[in-house]
């Protein structure tokens, strides 16, 4: 009798392990996108920015660097896809990561991999057949039509507190 559940049990763990983080990270992006007074809450496509250094309490991206502001995105890729425009950072780093529904950064886009001058990036869902509009550098592709991006940038200078 032992013998007979193992398989239906083994298929119920694969299961889990592949259906969870879909789960949670809908429950996330729907968190997220919800237009409300939240210092990171933005709807799709359209990036939510932190104006000021997070303090002790702030939950809302877990190890938070003291001299970095973050800036979160979900983007609807069902229809058309995103081009994402980066200006000239004059040298300083930043980095914004691409992830799928499962967590999976699937590009990285910042000073160690595109550099620091100003570029234009094409975001597509997996069904999109078309051509990059002139100018964009490189196309991204995420395997679910809906995709994460977060963005770091490091602030130099002076560190002011907001209150």
């Amino acid at each position: 009798m032992t013998g007979f559940w193992l398989l239906p049990w083994l298929r119920g763990i694969r299961a889990y392990v592949f259906g969870f983080p879909l789960i949670m990270m809908d429950l996330t992006k729907e968190a997220a996108t919800a237009a409300t007074a939240e210092e990171i809450a933005a709807p799709v496509n359209q990036f939510a920015v932190m104006t000021k250094y997070p303090d002790a309490s702030f939950r809302a991206v877990a190890r938070t660097g003291l001299d970095t502001l973050f800036a979160v995105a979900w983007a609807d890729l069902e229809k058309e896809p995103l081009v994402l425009s980066v200006p000239d950072t004059g040298g300083r780093y930043y980095v914004i990561a691409l992830f799928d529904m499962w967590s999976n950064v699937f590009a990285s886009i910042g000073k160690r991999t595109t550099g620091t001058a100003a570029a234009h990036f094409l975001i597509a869902g997996p069904g999109w057949q078309g051509t990059p509009p002139a100018g964009v550098a490189k196309t991204y592709r995420s395997r679910p039509a809906s995709c994460g991006s977060t963005r770091r940038c490091r602030r130099m200078g002076r560190r002011t507190t907001q209150r």
